[in-house]
């Protein structure tokens, strides 16, 4: 199975990325996150970065210029939308930049089933699946996932994620089997990407 290991922002975390081979990698262009990455920083990261391993820019209402920027400059491959942004926007996106989109989805809140039928029939390639805003080391509750049926986008799922559940998450999820995996904190030790975690995480994954 796919795996994408987000939040790098260092030049140690993409050598260690490089060792580890995951799928996608995530630039988090998010100010108020501990894993801010500078989009200048990002830009010399990603110099450094395996060709074969594909680079997410995340974002939360950021100005869209901004983001189409990045894309133009090939900072990045993919763009992850994790705020409120609406279907007008993706559209401007898509009008702009020829890059896979992910729109990010908290599974935690009262109208996720709403929100997942919305983005379902939207432009966007792809869902993200999370217990929050990202990076806070929760899973959410399977179930209901389940109880949605089967999704009409293939998704990642998020949150809570760590080398030793992976497994578990998945075969919890049979009738609705994740595209790709997205762990955060749960590769890192003391807030710092951790080369061991990063490794396992990916053999983990390629296992399922």
């Amino acid at each position: 199975m796919k795996i994408k290991l987000c939040g790098l922002k260092r030049i140690e975390d993409i050598e260690a990325v490089n060792e580890a081979k995951p799928d996608y990698i995530g630039f988090i262009f998010v100010k108020k996150s501990r894993r801010y990455v500078l989009p200048e920083m990002a830009e010399q990261l990603k110099q450094h970065l395996n060709p074969d391993i594909e680079a997410v820019g995340v974002f939360v209402n950021e100005d869209i210029d901004k983001v189409i920027e990045q894309a133009k400059k090939q900072v990045i491959d993919v763009i992850q939308l994790h705020g409120e942004e609406d279907v007008a926007y993706v559209k401007g996106l898509k009008e702009a930049v020829d890059v896979p989109i992910i729109k990010a989805i908290s599974m935690t809140k009262p109208d996720a089933r709403q929100q997942i039928r919305m983005w379902e029939i939207s432009e966007v390639d792809y869902l993200l699946l999370d217990s929050g805003n990202g990076g806070t080391g929760e899973q959410f509750d399977y179930k209901l996932l389940q109880e949605i049926g089967n999704l009409k986008k293939p998704y990642f799922l998020a949150g809570g994620l760590h080398p030793e559940n992976l497994e578990n998450a998945v075969q919890q999820l049979q009738k609705n089997q994740p595209y790709a995996l997205d762990l955060s904190s749960g590769i890192e030790t003391n807030g710092i990407k951790d080369l061991d975690k990063m490794k396992k995480a990916v053999e983990a994954a390629r296992r399922i």
